[in-house]
């Protein structure tokens, strides 16, 4: 039979309807997928479990740890010889990365992540296993230094752990700065686990910590000093190692602290527990279950740089990855808006737990004011960002808080010995809830803000012992980092007579937070301060332009009460939107009424402050806050109405800053006012702007506002309105009709007066320059919190001393000085963007939480 024939029978018989052919169909339908899926399997690399090692000396409990998280229940601590690993999960009660940012409306299953957990022993003759398996060790996420808390108390016990804790960094270091490839070495996340936490001569573990940064400095320079008697590293010493590679943390410090390791990536938390319970159970490992659901998903959790962000649920209230070192690489977003100043989150170290208020991504959860915060980077990273601020001739300015600290707890049983400096009960008041109430200043002043869950332990600044430490603190704060001003959180909650030594002591300019409707109020602090946020026209602000319904008269009524109430008004902090109020656009999306609202922070009284996302027209709410969105979401967009609108008005105020010395300080003129449209001249004559803004909307018919007295103008002018390009006559009865199309906001200047200003075609000036300063950075020696440190120190040369050149001179030209001590006029006439929220949009605009 031919090759030919036997393939038509085959093909004949397998298409046939016999019971044979189906059978062999079904059957190779069924096993070649099993096949192709054995075969696929059988060649693939095996899956590697992440792993976690644990670590530390003889006794701690590492052993009982391991067979808890693997079984449940903990075992008898016991001394091992050798390494032993067990598999592990988190239990469903821990918060992984993974399962962070779903809804709480997803009821699908919830896959906890699985690892390996590493034992290894902790006596001195054996901890080689444990050295070499940080290099050893396939997938190694993360490491937990377990040790006594009481045993600790013992300084031989102490010297000991620090020892092994000093040993494990330096691999940690090395194996970071060693990498061989472009890319540095993965991570490890150091947790030191305080165990026995229960056990009555425990030490917390912020005390723990403080005692093994101390004994890591004198290990250090042990350390240091064998390694130059034996002339190791010495010049000539070929094949030796260097002494700075065998130094821990920062080369030539004279403090340790475990922030410095974030300089090699490595973060190291301590957090307390006990690993058994009453009845040989288990006992209070949460904090550590938390810490470990964070480590073994980091893959899921932020992904690298260049690559899409992670999701950002804002109302869970957690961190959502941003950093200093986003913000660096968004100044020329900020600049772009022609925002000459910016304002971040509060650097110091947060209460750093999960709680049921979500995590302190804000910055308004401190626990100690000499250490920073680690989500948002390293000192380094913070240097870089205010020097690149600095170099542009852009001014930094630093959101403190005066009133509180945190505690993740019930007020009775806070650990004031964690709270530093002020690490005594007798630095606070006596626990009340407060009111929340302008009605009742005494309560506000001294008693608690936060909730039953988190409560802010209230600082009684009224003792000298408080004052005199907050004054170092600020004195330092300002010298360390170069600040040159400070916005200040919860102001009103702390009493007036508080803030002229603090601000005597930071001698820079400070506005604070006053959080009421009342002008008299508010001014009575300003008065002290020097500047306030600006709430009893905020409010205004925002009944005004919501709704062709709002009043014009109630704003212009604020305007002129509030230049009675305060001694200078003109250094009040103008703003539509921040943080902890709804954003503008959550009250209307309608564009236009929020371009006037835009114009009339730039163009009134006042120093302008922008939020960050409001060039956006982002609409977020408080109930939750919905209004502290990451602002990578928007692309950055530098084609979105706002954005050009601040850049046009920033300019427009610029230059009339720098025509007219006395521009911020002239009181705005309303020359105009109706149920819906305000017009307002300020500057002196030559040099005036006028602002006509509307409440109409979007959708309102195009209309026409007459103007004949106040403008300052002479008959037959011609004026140009600078957000179209647009010109318009003052005619011979010495009238302006301003043409008003779908309610859009209109600003006027001299047509004749716009030279140098780079608006509507001028090419004259220069549009981008900032004027440069000079910036000095230098290391010194210092003691902070009780430690001796190596700080790196910065110095900047105020715009007011530098000669005027380019557009820089408005500022240099036009700052007034207030009648506050040092450096405190360096922000008058500037345009602040508050892009604090670094925790949520640290690569914000990115300017955390």
């Amino acid at each position: 039979m031919s090759p030919n024939n036997a393939t038509m029978d085959w093909a004949t018989w397998a298409f046939s309807p016999s019971p044979s052919a189906i059978i062999v169909t079904l059957l190779a339908v069924l096993l070649i997928p099993i096949l192709v899926h054995y075969i696929l399997y059988k060649t693939q690399a095996p899956r590697v479990l992440p792993t976690i090692l644990l670590v530390g000396p003889s006794g701690g409990g590492k052993t009982s740890l391991l067979t808890l998280f693997a079984t449940g229940h903990p075992s008898q601590t016991q001394t091992s010889q050798s390494p032993q690993s067990a598999i592990c999960q988190t239990p469903p009660s821990t918060s992984t990365s993974s399962n962070r940012y779903r809804s709480e409306n997803d009821t699908s299953a919830r896959d906890q992540p699985t690892f390996t957990l590493l034992d290894t022993p902790g006596h001195g003759k054996l901890r080689h296993h444990a050295l070499s398996s940080l290099t050893s060790t396939p997938a190694l996420k993360g490491l937990i230094f377990v040790l006594d808390s009481a045993a600790v108390s013992s300084a031989t016990n102490l010297t000991e752990a620090a020892e092994y804790l000093h040993d494990i960094l330096l691999l940690l270091q090395k194996r970071h700065t060693g990498a061989k490839t472009s890319k540095n070495a993965q991570s490890v996340p150091v947790l030191v686990a305080a165990n026995k936490q229960d056990v009555f001569t425990s030490l917390p573990a912020g005390l723990i910590k403080q005692r093994l940064e101390s004994e890591i400095t004198k290990v250090r320079v042990t350390r240091s000093k064998g390694l130059m008697d034996s002339g190791v590293g010495m010049e000539g010493d070929v094949g030796g190692g260097s002494e700075d590679a065998e130094w821990l943390g920062a080369f030539g410090s004279v403090g340790f602290g475990f922030e410095q390791m974030g300089e090699c990536d490595v973060e190291v938390s301590v957090v307390g527990g006990n690993v058994r319970g009453e009845g040989g159970k288990g006992g209070k490992v949460e904090g550590w279950w938390e810490w470990i659901g964070g480590v073994v998903m980091t893959d899921r959790f932020a992904l690298a740089n260049g690559t899409t962000p992670m999701v950002c649920n804002q109302a869970d209230g957690y961190y959502c990855g941003g950093q200093w070192k986003g913000i660096h690489d968004q100044l020329d977003y900020i600049q772009g808006m022609g925002f000459d100043a910016i304002w971040i989150s509060p650097i110091v170290a947060q209460m750093p737990q999960w709680t049921a208020d979500g995590m302190s991504y804000a910055g308004y959860w401190q626990q100690n004011l000499y250490d920073i915060n680690p989500a948002f980077g390293n000192s380094t990273h913070l240097h870089d960002l205010i020097d690149a601020v600095h170099a542009r001739g852009m001014f930094f300015m630093l959101d403190i808080v005066v009133n509180h600290m945190a505690w993740n707890g019930h007020p009775d049983g806070i650990q004031y010995q964690i709270l530093q400096p002020f690490s005594d009960q007798k630095y606070y008041h006596k626990y009340c809830p407060s009111g929340y109430s302008d009605d009742d200043l005494s309560n506000l002043e001294e008693c608690w803000l936060g909730s039953p869950e988190v409560p802010l332990a209230d600082l009684d600044t009224g003792d000298p012992i408080v004052r005199q430490l907050f004054s170092m603190w600020i004195k330092t704060q300002v010298w360390k980092w170069g600040v040159d001003g400070l916005r200040i959180d919860a102001g009103i909650n702390v009493e007036p007579d508080f803030f002229p030594d603090f601000m005597e002591a930071a001698g820079v300019f400070a506005t604070a937070e006053v959080y009421t409707s009342h002008e008299d109020i508010m001014c009575t602090w300003t008065d002290k301060i020097g500047s306030s946020l600006n709430y009893p026209l905020y409010w205004k602000i925002t009944e005004a332009f919501q709704s062709s319904d709002g009043g014009m008269s109630a704003l212009g009524d604020m305007m002129k009460s509030e230049r009675s109430a305060c001694k200078d008004s003109s250094l009040l902090g103008t703003f539509s939107e921040n943080h902890d109020v709804p954003r503008f656009a959550n009250h209307t999306t309608d564009m236009s009424r929020a371009e006037n609202v835009a114009a009339f922070i730039i163009m009134a009284d006042g120093i302008p402050v922008a939020y960050q996302g409001s060039e956006q027209h982002l609409q977020g709410g408080t109930n939750p806050f919905t209004n502290r969105e990451p602002l990578w979401e928007t692309g950055y967009d530098r084609t979105a109405p706002i954005y050009k609108l601040y850049n046009t008005l920033n300019l427009v105020r610029r230059h009339a800053i720098r025509s007219d010395g006395g521009f911020t300080k002239y009181p705005s003129d309303i020359i105009h006012q109706d149920d819906h449209t305000i017009a307002m001249r300020k500057g002196n004559d030559g040099a005036q702007t006028i602002a006509v803004l509307s409440n109409t909307g979007a959708d309102s018919s195009d209309a026409s506002v007459q103007l004949c007295q106040g403008h300052g103008f002479s008959s037959n002018t011609k004026l140009t309105e600078v957000l179209s390009c647009t010109n318009v006559m003052v005619d011979g009865n010495n009238c302006i009709n301003v043409p008003v199309k779908s309610g859009q906001p209109q600003v006027l200047y001299a047509a004749d007066a716009l030279s140098g200003s780079t608006l509507c075609g001028d090419k004259s000036g220069d549009k981008v320059a900032l004027t440069a300063v000079t910036i000095s950075s230098t290391t010194i020696t210092t003691t902070i919190g009780g430690q001796p440190t190596a700080i790196r120190t910065a110095t900047t040369i105020p715009l007011s001393e530098i000669t005027p050149t380019g557009v820089g001179a408005a500022r240099s030209a036009a700052a007034p000085r207030a009648a506050l001590p040092g450096r405190t006029d360096m922000l008058v006439g500037s345009t602040l963007m508050a892009a604090f929220m670094t925790g949520l949009a640290a690569t914000l605009i990115k300017c955390l939480g």
